[in-house]
């Protein structure tokens, strides 16, 4: 169900994305190493998606940057923990909303919400963004059947609580909650 979202991407598209975030985050040019570029291989043919990569690769210098004395962060080996906890998280996501959210990309979206605001669990706003995380699981639950713009309101009003309650919410660049914003 999850696994076959990097199919969604070319491999030039996957690749370059993933190498594009880590140079970016790394705070500069990089080419990454032969065994970086073999990492990224093997993660999209076991179809980890690209966008737990991207959040992994951020959990990972977020760690960094928060410990006493962060080192730099030079090859996505060091990412690679934080990458597969995503992975777990978004697969045991999935897998407990069932099979609905294989073939319906709105499901998929909230959910993929859902694991970005869990995935900040260290920071000082942990409890808000777990409970935006609970409204989001419940309303991908819940949205069979509803019209897409009542789907679409629930999910902005989430948002705009989450953002209300904790406005560094706003910092982390998590994705619109509403699956049509653009």
């Amino acid at each position: 169900m999850m696994d076959d979202l990097p199919s969604l991407y070319g491999q030039d598209e996957y690749f370059g994305k993933i190498e594009r975030q880590f140079g970016l985050r790394r705070g500069g040019p990089l080419v990454l190493s032969p065994r970086d570029w073999q990492r990224v291989e093997r993660w999209q043919s076991e179809g980890v998606p690209l966008d737990v990569v991207l959040r992994g690769i951020n959990r990972a210098f977020d760690v960094q940057a928060a410990a006493p004395s962060p080192n730099r962060i030079n090859s996505l080996a060091y990412c690679e923990s934080h990458i597969r906890d995503e992975w777990d998280q978004a697969r045991e996501l999935a897998a407990a909303a069932g099979d609905g959210a294989a073939g319906d990309p709105t499901m998929r979206h909230l959910l993929e919400c859902a694991v970005a605001c869990r995935a900040h669990a260290n920071d000082a706003i942990a409890a808000d963004l777990g409970r935006a995380a609970d409204a989001l699981e419940r309303l991908a639950g819940d949205s069979t059947g509803m019209v897409a713009a009542d789907l679409d309101r629930a999910a902005s009003e989430i948002q705009a609580t989450l953002e209300a309650a904790a406005p560094a919410a706003a910092e982390l660049r998590l994705p619109n909650f509403s699956p049509w914003a653009v």
